[in-house]
């Protein structure tokens, strides 16, 4: 599925990054504010390369924290966010988004039954929601990301040793 949203074959995608998350309730530690996934991994300059599943292993809710998005934020090109915790022994690493971009567009729970799947691009805002249930909300995250586009790492690294490589007394030897 996320090939064909990406709108590539399948066999030209990569997977980042697969992760089950439990959320605790009252956790303040551990909820993410407002972040863009194409933050942590920095895979392509357009993060519309890039597709996020979020599948919730329980119905979720605005009281077992569903996920909190700015719709249309996918749009802003490039990443506007910056380190706010560093992380630590029991603290997550978080990346924010600057405020200056999230009075632009409005805020919407998103609730989705067990076993559905949110997809978005890495680019999107969006946020834990808090859990105040009694129950933890077990979620599984999985990236998606095209590998045959000039803007991956991964390609443009390769593409820069290839033309090391061609221009190097290899040519010589062949």
């Amino acid at each position: 599925m996320g090939a064909s949203i990406l709108g590539v074959n399948e066999k030209h995608i990569g997977i980042r990054d697969p992760i089950l998350r439990m959320d605790v309730p009252n956790d303040k530690k551990n909820t993410y504010g407002w972040h863009q996934d194409s933050a942590y991994s920095k895979l392509h300059k357009n993060p519309k390369n890039e597709v996020v599943f979020w599948i919730p292993l329980i119905n979720t809710n605005k009281k077992n924290g569903t996920l909190i998005v700015k719709p249309k934020s996918h749009n802003i090109i490039g990443n506007v966010s910056y380190l706010n915790k560093k992380g630590g022994k029991l603290i997550s690493k978080q990346y924010v988004i600057d405020g200056k971009y999230l009075n632009k567009f409005k805020s919407k729970s998103v609730n989705v039954k067990a076993n559905n799947v949110l997809a978005s691009y890495a680019n999107l805002f969006h946020k834990s929601g808090n859990n105040v249930s009694n129950q933890i909300r077990f979620t599984v995250i999985v990236r998606f990301y095209k590998i045959l586009v000039t803007d991956y790492v991964e390609y443009r690294r390769h593409t820069k040793d290839l033309i090391a490589l061609k221009n190097s007394n290899y040519q010589k030897y062949k």
